[in-house]
């Protein structure tokens, strides 16, 4: 059943589309048929017929999807990312969530999960489901459904150059990393993705990933790889160490598993768990590293399921990947709202971006910079706005822009509210001094 808009009403109509021939990721020099209107189990294994859905549905659903492009791939094919608000033309005071698939070329699955929760969102806000509601209008989300684009046309894991783009991010970057590239960001795709987060600011990200076996689906959080004093520590026991907000990003994590778990769909109940990503195995220049590292984004990987190399007769594995970690997703997605955040302007009120934040707990005196030695923390996004995933409690908050700073000690509530001096607001404004 699908909702088509006519005159500002819903109308039901029946679509029925035969899919005569499974289309793979590669490339085809014949016609490809995506049906109509298209389809995520139609679209997932191919990146014309990603580009397609997400023009159909932009074109379908204007008022909530914006459909923009961050950059293009080694071989000239665009990365697309869209945008689902009440308001998708303006940048709001609200939280900056991105989910993404297929950075890897042969985990369609990824990419087919991020299409289904376009089509799950666009068409809940339609008729009023208050799950699609609450994202929509609460948040900012946006959908890079393939970074990947490439690999994805080839059933490759690699980018067109032979690198992996999950290597190629420039946080515990590491020269002997395999197909990681020559040098950090020196790939299309990552620079791009590099370039978006910095820009629009995202407090979450959720990148989704397959796996070749059983014990490796699962949820996975920071740090995928360890830093110079590892020696006395185990993966978590580094986490912890260096992230204030450790304990929240735990419990999120194996929130999402206990969601996944309680679905009772075989295989997820058996194996479906949460682990730091190095206690899985340890690697170099992860896109998770470098947004937590670097932006101060709260981010996880998912392994969605026990296969790679899918086509389009694996729709039926995309429906039970989707019905077992739907909820899941919608929860993760909706605690964005946690923790602190604000807009930074100068003194004569206009956005001061890209400036450097670090965010101080009190109580343990232990900085939002995960790793001391670089002292790398969040940034100002593009309109000035900001956000922390954090737990409640006190915290001193920093503001550097050149020659710039300004200072803070505030007081984050447990429903994401922040007060400065007594007055809570979910994004209260502060004012960089002139130098």
């Amino acid at each position: 059943m699908n909702a088509s808009k006519h005159c500002g009403r819903i109308i039901p109509v029946l679509i029925i589309s035969i899919l005569l021939i499974p289309l793979s990721c590669e490339e085809n020099p014949g016609s490809k048929t995506f049906g109509d209107p298209p389809t995520p189990e139609t679209c997932f294994c191919d990146p014309d017929g990603i580009e397609t859905y997400l023009e159909w549905a932009a074109d379908e659903y204007p008022d909530i999807i914006q459909l923009r492009s961050i950059g293009m791939s080694e071989s000239g094919r665009t990365i697309y990312a869209v945008k689902l608000s009440d308001n998708p033309e303006t940048a709001e005071a609200e939280p900056a969530v991105l989910v993404n698939g297929a950075v890897h070329g042969n985990e369609q699955a990824g990419a087919g999960m991020a299409l289904k929760l376009i089509e799950y969102l666009a068409e809940g806000w339609y008729i009023g489901d208050p799950d699609a509601a609450a994202i929509i209008e609460n948040l900012e989300l946006h959908i890079i459904p393939v970074i990947n684009p490439d690999g994805l046309a080839l059933s490759g894991r690699l980018n067109s150059n032979d690198v992996d783009l999950n290597r190629n991010f420039g946080y515990n970057w590491y020269t002997e990393e395999d197909n990681n590239g020559d040098s950090a960001f020196d790939q299309s795709e990552s620079s791009a993705v590099r370039d978006d987060f910095l820009t629009q600011g995202y407090c979450l990200a959720v990148n989704m990933h397959t796996t070749p076996n059983y014990s490796g689906i699962g949820i996975y959080g920071p740090w995928d790889a360890f830093g110079t004093d590892t020696d006395s520590l185990t993966p978590d026991g580094w986490a912890a160490k260096y992230l204030p907000n450790y304990a929240l990003i735990e419990q999120l994590g194996a929130d999402y598993a206990a969601d996944v778990t309680a679905e009772g769909i075989a295989p997820f109940k058996q194996y479906f768990h949460y682990l730091e990503g190095a206690d899985w195995y340890p690697l170099y220049g992860s896109m998770t590293d470098w947004a937590l590292g670097v932006c101060g984004t709260v981010s996880y990987s998912v392994e969605l399921y026990p296969k790679q190399n899918y086509t389009t007769a694996d729709a039926d594995t995309l429906e039970l990947i989707w019905s077992a970690q739907k909820a899941a997703l919608l929860n993760l997605i909706t605690n964005a709202e946690l923790g602190t955040g604000g807009r930074l302007t100068d003194t004569s009120g206009a956005a001061v971006t890209g400036a450097v934040i670090t965010l101080t707990a009190a109580a343990s005196g232990r900085s939002f910079s995960p790793l001391p030695y670089d002292a790398l923390t969040g940034r100002t996004d593009s309109d000035g706005y900001f956000r922390f995933i954090t737990e409640a409690g006190d915290y001193h908050i920093k503001f550097v822009s050149g020659t710039r700073v300004g200072e803070a000690d505030i007081t984050v509530g447990a429903s994401g509210e922040t007060s400065i001096g007594g007055t809570y607001s979910a994004f209260p404004e502060y004012i960089l001094p002139d130098a």
